[in-house]
């Protein structure tokens, strides 16, 4: 493996660790898709649900355009009993112009990644694109966090730039140490933030810098290119067990048809 690629897998290995979903999302999108026999999953990272939802007697097919996520997913696959891992297909691809050449009885886009679109033309297509993989009767669900203008840095204000402390996580003998700075811009409704990982249990004590870029959107934003994209809402919660929406719900969570 080269270097290139062993920086990119342990990178991809380094997300893993830390980014675990929202509390309550799996069970959410794993009772979401109970009585379906298909299932797409856009953005399915590592494949963090890609084993509940086969555990659960879908058949589930994962898309994602990072070969190294995609790589630490068909590990986990591998690790199944052969009938769940059987019911496992992984793809690697664009979520905004993916084309499988089938229907699914449900698509799913969850943890933010919509966010991860850095255009609206970009969220409509990737909408369009589920649109035209739902089967009769299909239904797309997804969640985002919701970001209220009132929490948003004031650009005039001064710059927050410092790095503070997040967690530890335990990966073997190693203790990985890790730091956090978020870097916003409201009037390009982005966030950057930046992690760094202390990784300790190694010879010599090492340092990894990693960056995500989220382009959110408002509500109306994202429920507006929906229906352009020939969508229609049939239900929106403020969590992952059936909330109302409003304005201090953290998350934003749509079921559309």
């Amino acid at each position: 493996m080269s270097a290139l690629n062993q920086e990119k897998m342990e990178s991809a290995r380094l997300y893993q660790l830390l980014h675990r979903g929202s509390a309550g999302d799996s069970s959410f999108y794993v009772n979401a898709c109970h009585g379906a026999g298909s299932v797409l999953e856009l953005g399915c990272g590592f494949g963090r649900l890609l084993a509940p939802l086969a555990q659960a007697g879908s058949r589930v097919t994962g898309v994602d355009r990072d070969p190294a996520m995609l790589k630490l997913a068909m590990e986990g696959i591998t690790e199944l009993p052969p009938e769940h891992a059987d019911r496992i297909e992984l793809l690697q691809g664009d979520m905004t112009t993916f084309h499988i050449g089938s229907t699914f009885d449900r698509v799913l886009i969850p943890f933010n990644g919509l966010y991860c679109l850095p255009s609206d033309d970009q969220v409509l297509s990737c909408f369009e694109s589920a649109r035209r993989h739902l089967g009769p009767g299909g239904r797309l669900l997804f969640d985002v966090y919701r970001v209220d203008p009132e929490d948003e840095p004031d650009p005039l204000g001064e710059a927050d730039d410092g790095v503070e402390y997040l967690t530890t996580i335990l990966d073997g003998e190693r203790e990985i140490d890790v730091r956090e700075r978020d870097v916003w811009d409201p009037r390009a409704s982005t966030v950057e933030v930046t992690y760094l990982f202390t990784i300790r249990g190694e010879d010599p004590v090492r340092q990894v810098r990693q960056t995500i870029v989220h382009r959110y959107m408002a509500p109306e934003t994202t429920l507006r290119l929906m229906e352009q994209a020939g969508l229609q809402v049939t239900a929106k919660y403020g969590g992952f067990g059936g909330e109302q929406p409003d304005e201090e719900s953290v998350h934003l969570v749509v079921e559309a048809c």
